[in-house]
């Protein structure tokens, strides 16, 4: 059995019901600097046994109706492993056909229908359109010119998402994409775009406006790419953006390209983020991955529709050390997990680690979190690396 650990999953940074049923009850984890009225709590855990010949510790992953979640490693782009996490185990494995797009499949999420969308090389996008992944449909956008601004033939790349940030359907005609303008076409910047396609004729139907605090507009300064991208909330009419490296979160009606409101969305702990890194020190691999290594960033926000709460992950700094000529690999970083009511506004904060709860390996559900720790505390190679159930709970 591969056991993948993933001190390099940095790279790949790059998204209802009744909360499944616990298998056991656990202690209540030790918790610190909670405000107000809401809190982020373990419930429960459950230990699913992965598919044979399959990765315990996926790169990508997205859950639907709480209940199956979809994983895919690097390493096997085209294999897709669905676990049954009412049922608690395996449950089966879709395979691709490698002639579907040009390249390797991007970033993959399930819609709030159960359909399947992924992109692709090219700008491509699919989505399946039968149970059992035999007929897909196939959108091309690689010959758009998906963000001119002023320059002809602009050319645009669908980051790899996370978590389904990257693709959300708002009705079967129209899709909501974010994307990055490759930087000879952007003046130098590595800034995400955000914009609503019309699948019907591939054309660019809106595009929302970029906050000018959300990022720098120097053109000899820029985040790499995963920490440039956008995040994209969708409620009702409402789209709500926010990023990786911005305390703020941006507000906008779907039909509207400009921004409606902001709101606050940082922690108490006061963690100031970083500036963007100048061109030479992203070209510094080693300078580059130390800042990507211990910086702090967000996830992205999401809704749990149960509790009518939005919640946002922000990873705390880490300082790099060398132990007998080694770096540290950031065992034990610690991490708030940032809880907002439904006009975002903040009302609560729970600060953990990740021995139990990773930033990375999480899946939101419609009453909190399905989790897994950092894979550096993974011991069993035949379980799968989420396991353990956060609630949102009200203390008072």
């Amino acid at each position: 059995m591969r056991k993948i650990y993933l001190y390099a999953i940095l790279i790949a940074f790059v998204y209802s019901c009744e909360s499944p049923q616990t298998t056991e009850t656990s202690a209540e984890l030790p918790l610190e600097n909670q405000i107000e009225n809401f809190e982020i709590r373990e419930v429960g855990t459950k230990h699913i046994h992965v598919g044979e010949s399959s990765s315990n510790i996926p790169h990508q992953f997205a859950l639907f109706n709480d209940s199956l979640l979809y994983t895919r490693t690097m390493f096997t782009p085209y294999s897709f492993d669905v676990y049954n996490l009412n049922e608690g185990k395996f449950s089966n494995r879709i395979e691709l056909d490698k002639n579907l797009m040009k390249g390797n499949p991007h970033g993959f999420n399930i819609q709030s229908d159960g359909s399947f969308m992924t992109s692709g090389l090219g700008t491509s996008i699919i989505q399946k359109s039968n149970e059992d992944f035999t007929k897909f449909d196939i959108y091309d956008f690689s010959n758009v010119n998906m963000y001119s601004k002023g320059s002809n033939n602009a050319k645009a790349s669908f980051p790899a998402g996370f978590k389904g940030s990257t693709l959300n359907m708002i009705d079967e005609n129209h899709l909501l994409v974010n994307f990055w303008i490759l930087p000879k076409y952007d003046g130098g910047q590595n800034q995400a775009h955000v914009a609503l396609l019309n699948m019907r004729d591939l054309t660019v139907e809106r595009y929302y406006d970029i906050p000018d605090n959300a990022y720098t507009k120097s053109e000899s300064r820029s985040y790499t790419n995963d920490l440039a991208m956008a995040y994209c909330t969708i409620t009702d009419d409402t789209l709500l953006v926010s990023y990786p490296m911005d305390d703020m979160i941006y507000g906008y009606n779907l039909n509207e390209s400009d921004i409606k409101f902001i709101k606050d969305g940082s922690s108490n702990q006061k963690i100031d983020i970083p500036a963007p890194q100048t061109r030479a020190e992203n070209n510094d691999r080693q300078l580059s991955w130390d800042f990507r290594a211990s910086t702090p960033y967000y996830s992205p926000l999401y809704y749990h529709s149960n509790k009518e709460l939005f919640t946002r992950i922000l990873a705390h700094p880490f300082d790099l050390e060398y132990v007998d000529g080694k770096m540290v690999t950031g065992r034990a970083r610690k991490l708030s997990v940032l809880i907002f009511d439904k006009q975002l506004n903040k009302v609560g904060e729970t600060v953990l680690d990740n021995t139990l709860f990773d930033i990375f390996y999480h899946v939101p559900t419609s009453n909190g979190f399905f989790v897994g720790p950092s894979s550096e505390f993974i011991n069993e190679e035949d379980s799968l690396i989420f396991n353990t159930y956060f609630e949102l709970i009200k203390t008072n």
